[in-house]
């Protein structure tokens, strides 16, 4: 069974709790339900144009509450989360806080090391740069294949892909320039990829 919320605002204040519990429920036609439902799914959907506040903690398996269920907040506005927010849900805890930023900052490590691995000067210009400056000749690099790229067929880009899309505070402004970047990653320009 799935439980549904429709909000016009949620949020939560440092230092309170968001309790979902498991009476008091109503269906469609307004009668009430009885309490200790076996509920899978919490799905609430914030509707009221704001972004969500969440800097206190957010519980579904509280005292009454949903033991098993799955918590799923949808806001078209976004979410702002300070570093001490809590989704108490079994053993879990708030996803950014221990799931994403070690994502995040492996994506951005292996963007760094990957364009070392085919030489960081020479991709960035720096070298051109410098040889020019030197007034000595740039002779091109040879095609070359180091590491993840026997494995992978552009580890910069999965790097990219890690780091957009595991960043712990997702904006519209960054959905939209994770999704521009990957569709480039994806479908490239067909000069990229040897077309004419």
């Amino acid at each position: 069974m799935n439980l549904f919320h429709s909000l016009a605002d949620f949020n939560v204040p440092t230092n309170n709790l968001a309790n979902f519990l498991n009476s008091g429920s109503v269906d469609l036609n307004g009668s009430l339900l009885p309490s200790n439902l076996l509920t899978s799914n919490i799905l609430g959907r914030i509707n009221g144009g704001n972004p969500s506040s969440i800097f206190g903690m957010i519980q579904t398996n509280g005292s009454g509450g949903f033991p098993n269920a799955n918590l799923f907040l949808m806001n078209p506005n976004g979410f702002l989360f300070e570093p001490n927010c809590h989704h108490q849900r079994r053993r879990d805890g708030c996803l950014h806080q221990r799931g994403l930023p070690p994502i995040f900052g492996a994506g951005w490590l292996i963007v760094l090391v990957t364009t070392f691995l085919i030489n960081h000067f020479d991709l960035f210009g720096l070298q051109q740069v410098w040889l020019y400056l030197q007034r000595r000749p740039y002779t091109p690099l040879g095609f070359v294949m180091p590491g993840p790229y026997r494995y992978v067929r552009h580890p910069l880009h999965l790097g990219w892909l890690f780091a957009f899309w595991s960043i712990p505070s997702m904006t519209v402004a960054h959905l939209l320039f994770a999704v521009a970047t990957t569709s480039y990653i994806v479908y490239p320009d067909r000069d990229t990829v040897g077309g004419t």
